[in-house]
């Protein structure tokens, strides 16, 4: 709030030269009512007052003549000018109140105020708000640009000081926003009108702004907020895991003058980007992509080569292409004027500097339509690099004599648990699949309903099978087919008179754009009768396509050295599993999978598909790792190699274990093992690797993060190979935060219980918490004494709470053995 219920004005009351003004007008505003009236509560720099575009406030003129405002202007230092909407205006004993409007396409940024006008005497008069005026984008008027109907997201997108990221887990952290610190507001309005070289005229675009916030956070090129690393050296700055919010962040770099704040990675440039844009006035949330592609050939695939042991290469014609395991990014809620209807919505804004954009240059990325995003469209703003971030298909190379050679496609692995914060808790939003096409159905007064089908085929082909090639070395040939975890259509009930009787009722429709209709063209399917996939009717429209994605037989052929195929094995019952759609009446799932195709292995479903079978495939591998695993212990990794041929056959297993960060970047060996065996066929054998604390705590790079891969051979005439990998994260403790009994009351001290148990089996010494109370609580130190292995480490930290209202307490402990271990407690001041 502002220090005061209302502002002066320094008058100027013009006159010609020799005469003596004969009357002085003073204006106020008041500061409460206006940031009211404009969803600004909070904003604590007493030197503004803020309001949005298409905001109408009253501002009182006193003076001894009667006033009459005839202009009202925000003067920008730039030199340009906005004329804002004169309304009504009334005189009482008090003053003259005239009502003001900003208009709604204003540019946003730090004003001037000028009201002139003539007093009844026909003398001019001009007078000047001492107040600045800050102008923010308004997400409750229509006619701007980010405007969105529901209340319950305006408090949670533009309002809501209290963030959630989840940077490598699904549990998350909390990430003060700090929208109300004054030096918070003061960075942005910095950023804006002192680093952004965005032409003022362009400041009235959401489009524009949001592009450029997301440039000037990173210093690449505007020399902005946060300078990245990623290479685990952190001097001169504070590690990347050190930040648990954006208020020091932005304070520092506002008090500094600007100068950029060391060290960042994606969480930290999400949460400083989301603070920037919610102060701006952007519905705005933070995304986390599970296994995240980085694609800098921008052509939709991850490539990655593989010695004949099992080593990852760095190969010169792949670039530095490479799967995160995560990746953090923000969305905006924005109109799209710009293009073609249906792109407006949450645009995907990043402000880490990944790649230079292909519009413009410079390290910014968005707004990309979320919609494109999904459906595949390269629309403004690089949205191909988010479309492969989210969904690029992953190929494996085996280099053999220096050529490369393709054994694998992945089409399943980017672009997992997409997740942000839900609204009104502190629970994980799962945002992966947003797209619900039968709503559109419904609305268009169509009965509807949406079907899931889990391991769902993709037959490229329209031949009812999923081919699968392999080499005589076991390594996979793409083809094309695939097999996706599950997939999601619609079904619409209607007559179908252009078929012969009977195939009415439930008509499968896929707006999800996998293959070009053979009816037609187009990415569309259906309206495809359910009646004819059952079964296995040929007729339009795509019913093929359908047939297979609930029942392809997985067809597994060896490719010989001259070139010929033997067919090893057919799998009939591994596609179209737990077909649901939600119940009539309830939230329960109703399986209809029989209404889709014939009991599996049934005569009636053979017949629908006439498939072969064929002899079981020759050899299985598996790899397992530990689950919840603490730092600090030992776990096991375990490959399971299984002879599936009836003959005995030698083996050569290769296991190994190596340091990575969060961008899948290798660091040093954990660990390494082989092993030689002979199996009789059908037999399985297990080898273990133990790893100990010892192997890892020395390299760990930041997060925690190993990957694992089994490599086994078959040392035979033409051997074969398989391949598995993982991706592993060590877990930390959390510290457990106990409040006062009576709770936190407005300056009443309070002694805040914090502890955990030393995971580690070595002693801790210059062990610290710190308490961080984001201006609701004074923040804390304590100091302990060393703790011994398995020790329990705890103390008492003694603050003050200062300001009312509900927040995230969060804590922090470091040791010379152990750092960054976090614990959080949602807490209220009354």
């Amino acid at each position: 709030m502002g220090s005061g219920p209302s502002t002066p004005s320094e008058p100027s009351t013009p006159a010609a030269p020799g005469d003596v003004p004969s009357d002085t007008a003073r204006a106020e505003v008041d500061v409460d009512q206006v940031e009211r009236l404009s969803h600004t509560q909070g904003f604590d720099a007493d030197e503004y007052l803020v309001t949005r575009r298409d905001v109408e406030f009253p501002l009182t003129l006193h003076s001894r003549s009667k006033p009459k405002v005839e202009a009202a202007t925000l003067n920008h230092a730039s030199g340009e000018q906005v004329s804002m909407e004169v309304g009504e205006q009334t005189t009482r004993i008090t003053g003259t109140t005239v009502w003001l409007r900003v208009p709604a396409d204003a540019s946003v940024g730090r004003y001037t105020l000028t009201i002139s006008g003539k007093y009844e005497s026909g003398q001019p008069f001009e007078v000047t708000l001492k107040r600045k005026v800050v102008v923010l984008f308004n997400a409750w008027s229509e006619k701007d640009g980010v405007y969105v109907e529901d209340e319950d997201w305006r408090q949670e997108y533009v309002l809501n000081s209290n963030g959630r990221v989840f940077p490598g887990n699904h549990r998350g952290m909390p990430w003060n926003l700090a929208l109300y610190r004054p030096d918070c507001l003061r960075a942005v309005l910095m950023l804006l009108e002192e680093v952004s070289r965005l032409p003022f005229s362009e400041r009235r675009l959401p489009v524009q702004v949001g592009r450029e916030m997301s440039a000037l956070v990173n210093v690449q090129d505007e020399n902005g907020v946060i300078v990245g690393r990623w290479d685990g050296i952190y001097d001169n700055g504070r590690s990347p895991s050190f930040w648990r919010g954006s208020g020091e962040i932005l304070q520092q770099f506002y008090q500094s003058g600007g100068r950029p704040v060391s060290y960042g990675q994606c969480w930290v440039f999400s949460g400083v980007l989301l603070s920037v844009l919610r102060i701006l006035g952007f519905p705005s949330r933070s995304i986390t992509n599970f296994s995240s592609a980085h694609d800098t050939n921008r052509n939709r695939t991850i490539d990655h080569y593989y010695s004949e042991d099992g080593e990852k290469l760095s190969y010169l014609s792949s670039g530095n292409d490479s799967i995160w395991n995560f990746h953090v990014w923000n969305e905006a809620w924005i109109a799209r004027p710009d293009l073609p209807a249906g792109f407006s919505g949450w645009q995907v804004l990043d402000a880490t500097p990944q790649e230079e954009s292909p519009q413009g240059g410079g390290y910014r990325a968005g707004p990309a339509p979320l919609k494109a995003v999904k459906e595949g469209n390269s629309v403004p703003y690089d949205t191909n690099f988010v479309i492969a971030e989210v969904n690029a298909d992953i190929k494996s190379f085996v280099v053999e004599d220096g050529v490369p050679r393709l054994f694998k496609v992945d089409t399943s692995t980017v672009g997992q648990t997409i997740s942000t914060k839900a609204i009104g808790s502190h629970s994980r939003e799962d945002v992966t699949d947003q797209k619900h096409t039968h709503t559109v159905l419904r609305c268009l007064g169509l009965a509807a309903r949406s079907i899931s089908n889990f391991n769902s085929a993709h037959d490229t082909h329209f031949n009812r099978a999923i081919d699968k090639f392999f080499d005589v070395r076991g390594n996979e040939i793409s083809t094309g087919d695939s097999i996706w975890n599950f997939h999601v259509w619609n079904e619409a009930w209607m007559a179908r008179p252009d078929l012969p009787s009977g195939f009415g009722g439930w008509q499968a429709l896929d707006s999800t754009p996998q293959e070009e209709s053979p009816q037609g063209g187009g990415y569309r399917l259906g309206p495809c009768p359910r009646q004819a996939v059952k079964f296995g009717q040929r007729m339009n429209y795509d019913v093929e396509f359908v047939i297979s994605e609930v029942n392809a037989d997985v067809r597994y052929y060896t490719v010989n050295s001259d070139e010929s195929l033997t067919l090893t094995r057919v799998n009939s019952t591994h596609v179209g599993k737990r077909m649901s759609t939600k119940a009539v009446g309830s939230n329960a799932r109703d399986d209809v999978t029989l209404e889709y195709k014939f009991a599996e292995g049934s005569t009636s479903e053979r017949a629908a598909l006439l498939a072969e079978t064929e002899s079981e495939k020759q050899i299985g591998l598996e790899l397992l790792v530990d689950d919840d695993v603490i730092i600090g212990q030992d776990f096991f990794v375990r490959a399971v190699v299984t002879n599936r041929t009836r003959s005995q056959r030698d083996f050569k297993l290769f296991l190994n274990g190596r340091a990575t960060l969060y961008t899948g970047a290798p660091g040093q060996t954990v660990k390494f093992t082989e092993d030689e065996f002979t199996l009789n066929g059908g037999a399985s054998k297990q080898v273990e690797m133990w790893v100990e604390p010892v192997d890892y705590l020395r390299i760990l790079e930041g997060g925690n993060f190993m990957n694992f891969v089994a490599m086994v051979l078959v040392p035979s005439e033409e051997k074969l190979s398989l391949v598995k990998t993982t991706e592993f994260r060590l877990k930390t403790p959390d510290i457990q935060v106990g409040l006062p009994a009576g709770g936190l009351k407005l300056h009443q001290p309070a002694t805040i219980q914090v502890e955990f148990k030393n995971p580690l089996k070595k002693r801790l010494t210059g062990g610290v918490f710190q308490l961080h109370g984001e201006g609701y609580v004074q923040d804390a130190v304590a100091e302990i004494a060393p703790v011994g292995p398995r020790g329990i480490v705890k103390a008492e930290l003694q603050t003050i709470p200062v300001k009312r209202g509900s927040f995230d307490l969060v804590v922090r402990f470091t040791s010379d053995q152990l750092a960054n271990i976090m614990g959080d407690e949602q807490a209220k001041v009354v």
